[in-house]
């Protein structure tokens, strides 16, 4: 069970001096619409002191999304809507309605940007606009496959606003129709697929982090971020993506100004995936062994040989120690030229990655070698960082550096490194993504 109360200002209200039985007629007639719909009300506070107000058991899964309903505006605003045909969806500011076939969710950027700003980056708008301007904003995704499916972005509805009670004057939505929804958890897991699919693809086509709106509940170098490439017309979801993954993927988005989160949160995003391609790379290794015409079973070192390339370092999931799982990884799911494209495309990056920041890592990226394939370095780089972020002595060239602390002047130096393991981490997931499932 959740309250969605929000903050009463009792001052206010009492100085509109409404006509108590104006407001008992509305209560009434709230309260005679949910049970039709068994949906629970409860009068809370304390009718004698004068603050009573009405609260409204919406439904959200197998809870209840309690609602305050304090003043006569409210109360009449609440009365406007069609309220009996909404579920609420997990704890965000989600309804669904399935007779309808449709769900609505409140949306913003996860970094804090101001609605005029993500106006004008999502539907391209460079100028200023109007009440009415804004109410005609669109944009309309149908499912090529030639169903009623359909994603739009849009602005919020009245009837989301207000059962949301949404500080935001004018606030953006995401609409899902057509899916044939019939349960919460459907519901909830289609919003979630769906939304976290299209918003990657704004991410990466306008660099414009984008997330679900949550229910009320309880230096010098530019900011870090990876330059977007021309943007492309949006389409309706094609791929969808692992969700352990792509949580802690904007989990790093919505950390701007926290370098070492963002940082060790990107490498999770990343670690995910190592059971995965050390796998893979493994069974490369031993078939290579097998293959070999002067491998002998009878042998201890040729045996060795194929132990050693399987041999689980520290970990329970993957083949190998964390640094070499780390290697197959990107080996896996990088081209080295798009990499070296990636370092060199801006001057800033390159310049910072050609002298390689002692203060950071020891580990080296030889830019300036043509021809060279920086995977391997790089992967070597990321995990030194990583050791240092979470306070770990690996062997080697780690042991000699100091650990990276926050607010530190080692940690402003992130924000290349993070520049990069964004780039990473992005290609990972696209590698390792997978076509959407459409079918509830």
């Amino acid at each position: 069970m959740t309250d969605d109360l929000g903050t009463i200002d009792l001052q206010n209200d009492n100085e509109k001096e409404e006509n108590p039985s104006e407001v008992a007629a509305a209560e009434e007639q709230i309260a005679e619409r949910c049970k039709v719909v068994q949906i629970p009300v409860e009068v809370r506070g304390s009718s004698a002191d004068g603050i009573s107000f009405l609260a409204v058991g919406m439904p959200c899964g197998k809870e209840r999304r309690w609602l305050s309903l304090w003043g006569l505006e409210r109360l009449k605003e609440f009365l406007s809507i069609p309220f009996e045909k909404y579920t609420f969806l997990g704890s965000y500011e989600a309804v669904c309605a399935y007779k309808e076939d449709y769900i609505e969710a409140s949306i913003e950027t996860i970094n804090r940007s101001s609605l005029f700003l993500l106006v004008r980056r999502l539907f391209k708008r460079n100028t200023a606009m109007s009440e009415t301007d804004l109410a005609d904003l669109r944009i309309e995704l149908a499912d090529s496959t030639g169903t009623p499916r359909k994603v739009t972005v849009e602005l919020v509805s009245s009837d989301l606003a207000i059962l949301t009670r949404s500080r935001r004057r004018y606030g953006l939505a995401i609409r899902i129709s057509g899916f044939g929804a019939a349960r919460h958890d459907q519901a909830l897991n289609l919003l979630e697929r769906i939304s976290n699919s299209l918003f990657f693809q704004i991410d990466m086509t306008q660099n414009l982090p984008l997330g679900l709106v949550r229910g009320r509940s309880s230096s010098r170098r530019r900011v870090s971020g990876v330059r977007s490439p021309a943007r492309a017309d949006l389409e309706f979801p094609q791929m969808e993506y692992h969700e352990v993954p792509i949580s802690l993927y904007w989990y790093a988005r919505s950390a701007s100004g926290m370098p070492l989160l963002q940082y060790l949160a990107y490498y999770q995003t990343i670690e995910y995936y190592f059971p995965r391609y050390s796998h893979a790379d493994a069974i490369r290794k031993v078939r290579n062994e097998l293959k070999n015409p002067a491998f002998r079973r009878d042998s201890d070192d040729d045996i060795s040989r194929i132990v050693s390339a399987v041999r689980t370092g520290g970990s329970s999931s993957g083949f190998g120690d964390e640094r070499s799982q780390l290697r197959a990884t990107i080996l896996e799911c990088l081209d080295p030229e798009e990499l070296r494209l990636f370092l060199v495309s801006d001057d800033e990056r390159r310049e910072f990655f050609s002298s390689s920041a002692k203060s950071l890592t020891a580990q080296r990226v030889p830019i300036n070698k043509l021809g060279a394939d920086l995977r391997t370095d790089i992967a070597d780089r990321i995990y030194d960082i990583r050791c240092k972020i979470v306070h770990t002595k690996g062997g080697g060239q780690e042991a000699n550096v100091e650990l990276l602390l926050p607010f530190s002047r080692e940690a402003e130096l992130l924000y290349f490194d993070i520049d990069l393991i964004q780039y990473i981490a992005r290609k990972i997931l696209i590698a390792a993504s997978a076509p959407i499932r459409l079918r509830l």
